[in-house]
């Protein structure tokens, strides 16, 4: 038992590293929405299709794992809908670089205002992102509660740049043809946060 015991924590350890791993791929996914943001860089969304193909490859096997070693793990048990989350922001990553995409190949200018809010929101998301691949690594509820309240601000954020650029898309200052990919992005970037969130919630003790 005490063998079996051994042999479930490395294991465990292992499978975490691994999400680990996959948490700190999507902020480097974020690194490259921003740099395609302001570059108007198409090369870097072809890299994040990388990163969004390696978490949606290694999830389900990382889901069947967690599952398995939760038999005799309550540790393992804790992290078993991490990938799950992880997954879910690897989606709307990709929801945001299909919409930069078009925003470039279109030609579809945002103002420097707009600009400058996703650019606040983008440092906002990876400071969340970093939180998150450490609380991976060890559970803290400190951390937990940071990460609640960053979402939390990020919605807030998020929510009054929507209310501007409505006045500004009423005012003419900003285009109606750059006005979805807009909104798309900020709608995308609370969804990871939420499921940044999400995973602290898991993650914090019971």
């Amino acid at each position: 038992m005490v063998v079996r015991e051994y042999i479930s924590k490395i294991a465990v350890k292992e499978l975490i590293s691994k999400t680990h791993a996959l948490s700190v791929a999507a902020m480097d996914a974020v690194d490259m929405l921003q740099g395609s943001l302001i570059y108007g860089n198409l090369l870097m969304l072809e890299d994040l299709k990388d990163s969004v193909s390696r978490i949606r490859a290694d999830v389900p096997v990382l889901v069947k794992a967690f599952t398995e070693e939760s038999r005799d793990s309550a540790w393992a048990e804790s992290y078993r809908n991490v990938p799950g989350h992880l997954s879910m922001i690897g989606e709307h990553l990709e929801g945001m670089a299909q919409g930069l995409s078009r925003k470039v190949t279109g030609g579809i200018l945002f103002s420097d205002k707009a600009v400058g809010e996703a650019n606040f929101l983008f440092e906002r998301i990876k400071d969340i992102l970093q939180n998150t691949s450490d609380m991976i690594l060890a559970r803290n509820d400190i951390v937990a509660n940071y990460i609640a309240s960053a979402e939390a601000d990020i919605v807030r954020a998020a929510n009054d740049f929507s209310t501007k650029h409505e006045e500004r898309l009423i005012e003419g200052i900003c285009m109606p043809q750059a006005s979805a990919v807009y909104i798309n992005l900020l709608n995308a970037i609370k969804a990871v946060a939420w499921q940044a969130k999400e995973i602290a919630r898991e993650l914090r003790s019971k």
